[in-house]
């Protein structure tokens, strides 16, 4: 069963005992917890550490750094990833805190922009991000391709002297200086999807012209750099050409504003996620008090059965008792109507009274004391 720490608390572990203990403390293999804490930037003990800790030498404590952009503050410690069984979701959901971040916003802005160095547009033949390059390299394939080949594919860039690729380059470039991942992927439908994981969030970006919604662009247009999310409507930030100041010129800006929007995202997704986690709660609670009030019902229902049946015997008991009074009754007449005839009653007749009142006595509820059984 997993459980939710904050990153301090995950260093506070990891520092205390070492990791063949911490791990199974935590529920998790030494390897989940190792890569648990390269997430949540959490440092670990470097080798020699708790051997020297056994013979009693001085050690030191690598200090927590500060949480970088985009990374989770609070961070879900489980022996797997997260799967959707009962138990799970009760822990993940059900213990998930409100997420809380003390960074003042503005502050933050301002420390990242003065923290990405001043960055520049180089050549692709110069220098080219591995990801260009794969880039760069798919759409020189697609132009070997024959010109009558039935699934023949177009070129997705300009070649080398695209300008959207020289911008993305040098932006990928940058973000990988300031600790990010770019990446560009291929989506279901063929096509490329630009962006960069900032700390745990993803952040993606496109460049085209501000009249263009599918990527492709008319010579001379000037371009756009957008922030855009599933997670928003309208783009986190975003970059314009102008005759004075062309994207080449705002790569800094633009690398900051990537990194500052993983903060934004992971905060808009963490709040997202406990909302999710809030109506998960109150769902519960509904099928909890539904299954309580089900229960309630279906005892009302027993005991009202119950009271019925008892009820039923009762009647039952008292119309047996009415049966076995006339009974006797009715053998006392026949006896005084034979005395009136004779003067001694017949064997016949004594049989038949014989007869007839042990079946009044078996069906009497008080001879035989049923009544006490109910």
């Amino acid at each position: 069963m997993g459980r939710w720490l904050t990153r301090e608390e995950l260093h506070e572990v990891v520092w205390t005992e070492p990791l063949y203990r911490a791990g199974p403390a935590l529920g998790i293999s030494v390897p989940r917890l190792v890569e648990t804490c390269a997430q949540a930037h959490v440092p670990l003990p470097g080798r020699g550490h708790w051997g020297k800790v056994q013979f009693g030498k001085p050690v030191g404590r690598t200090p927590l750094p500060m949480r970088p952009p985009g990374v989770h503050g609070r961070i879900y410690v489980a022996p797997r990833r997260r799967d959707t069984s009962s138990a799970d979701m009760q822990t993940f959901f059900g213990t998930m805190p409100e997420p809380t971040f003390p960074d003042d916003l503005v502050e933050l802005e301002a420390a990242i922009a003065a923290s990405t160095p001043r960055l520049r547009t180089p050549a692709l033949a110069s220098r080219t991000h591995r990801a260009i390059a794969e880039v760069l390299a798919e759409d020189d394939r697609r132009r070997r391709e024959p010109g009558y080949a039935y699934a023949r594919r177009d070129p997705r860039f300009d070649g080398t002297g695209d300008r959207r690729l020289r911008i993305l380059n040098a932006v990928f470039i940058g973000l990988e200086r300031m600790g990010a991942e770019a990446s560009a992927r291929v989506d279901y439908q063929g096509g490329l999807q630009f962006g960069a994981t900032v700390g745990n969030t993803h952040v993606p970006f496109v460049v085209t012209s501000g009249s263009d919604k599918k990527r492709h662009r008319e010579p001379g247009k000037p371009l756009e750099f957008r922030i855009t999310s599933d997670d928003v409507q309208e783009p986190l930030r975003m970059w314009c050409d102008s005759e004075s100041l062309p994207l080449e010129r705002q790569i800094s800006e633009i690398v900051a504003g990537v990194m500052f929007a993983g903060e934004l995202l992971l905060r808009a997704r963490e709040r997202d996620l406990y909302a999710h986690a809030i109506e998960w709660r109150q769902r519960q609670d509904e099928e909890r008090r539904r299954r309580q009030l089900e229960a309630e019902r279906q005892v009302r229902e027993r005991e009202a059965a119950e009271e019925r049946a008892r009820v039923d015997r009762l009647l039952g008991e008292a119309e047996h008792f009415r049966q076995a009074v006339a009974i006797r009754e009715y053998v006392q007449s026949a006896r005084v109507a034979v005395a009136a005839t004779s003067d001694s009653a017949s064997a016949a007749f004594e049989s038949w009274a014989a007869s007839a009142l042990a079946i009044a006595d078996g069906i009497d509820p008080v001879r035989s004391g049923a009544f006490l059984r109910g």
